[in-house]
């Protein structure tokens, strides 16, 4: 007696939509990527071709612009090196470098958007000369962020491809023992999360600290209006 396998899907069916599925992917990272980087650029030519939007938010902007290009560029030039050549992310040299340019432009970008949140803050609840301090201690922390991965990349603790594929370079994996996954997560908490939490909760606190500052100015006006 025959079997009626006409419902049963092909390995080469299979094939065909995890290949359609790795274009598409590819397609909407060279996109994401390049609209990042073209954005990007002209945050930054118009910071330097027009003066008279040369304030102190633009320059924070114009440092999360250069961070984002640290970020989007590698993606781009990583998809499209894996579109031509599959094997090729896998040179150890080529993913330490994507993974410290990424790192490294994740992390500031986080650090001044956190400052912007800063910025604003100080503008309306503090004197105007606490606005450098602020820039102090914002480049402080970039340059710490900075020398924490440069420090990783020459320990070779940086050029990982195994947490989210190939394309993708962060932190190097070492399966070997449990002493080994115990280091692969304090790297991860250490290069990255921990500042992410900390920068959220940074945003969240000045954004909230801004809106108590500016409601108890519009109750004092009114007071003041009415009387």
């Amino acid at each position: 007696m025959s079997r009626n396998t006409s419902h049963i899907p092909s390995h080469h069916g299979y094939r065909n939509d995890s290949r359609a599925e790795e274009n598409l992917r590819s397609v909407l990272i060279i996109t994401c990527s390049t609209c990042s980087v073209i954005g990007a650029c002209v945050i930054i030519a118009s910071f330097l071709l027009v003066r008279s939007v040369r304030t102190a938010s633009r320059c924070i902007v114009v440092i999360m612009a250069i961070a984002d290009i640290m970020v989007a560029l590698p993606a781009l030039i990583s998809e499209i090196i894996s579109v031509t050549d599959n094997k090729a992310l896998t040179t150890h040299q080529l993913c330490k470098i994507q993974s410290f340019l990424t790192t490294v432009g994740a992390q500031v970008s986080m650090i001044w958007t956190a400052g912007l949140a800063q910025h604003m803050f100080i503008l309306v609840a503090c004197r105007k000369e606490a606005v450098k301090g602020g820039f102090v201690i914002l480049t402080v922390l970039t340059l710490g962020v900075t020398a924490e991965n440069v420090y990783l990349y020459c320990v070779d603790i940086l050029g990982g491809a195994e947490i989210v594929g190939i394309r993708w370079c962060w932190i190097k994996i070492k399966n070997d023992t449990d002493c080994g996954c115990k280091e692969n997560c304090n790297w991860m908490l250490w290069n990255g999360k921990v500042l992410e939490m900390t920068m959220y909760l940074a945003v969240f606190v000045y954004y909230f600290l801004l809106y108590t500052k500016v409601k108890h100015l519009k109750n004092r006006n009114g007071l003041a209006s009415s009387s």
